[in-house]
């Protein structure tokens, strides 16, 4: 009795080049050079659209502490989340 309810049987091509290997990585190269300007790409305009808006006066909530307010609201630990009156 078999182990597996299927059996996979397989032969490598004979008329398949020696060179694919090559070729394939070759081409892997470029590939990974893509996704590397991809993702740096995505995270500089991620820190960016964060930064811009942490900067931005009319994004900051009212609630939040500002340079303007007394020093001892933004030192306590609930200063951030008091209910904006």
């Amino acid at each position: 009795m078999d182990r597996y309810p299927v059996r996979v049987e397989a032969r490598p091509d004979e008329s398949l080049s020696r060179w694919l290997w090559l070729v394939k990585w070759l081409l892997l190269i470029p590939h990974n050079l893509a996704l590397l300007v991809l993702w740096t790409g995505l995270v500089i305009v991620t820190m960016l659209a964060y930064l811009s808006g942490r900067s931005s006066p009319a994004s900051t909530p009212s609630w939040w502490p500002t340079p303007t307010d007394p020093p001892e609201s933004r030192w306590t630990p609930w200063a951030l989340f008091r209910c904006p009156t």
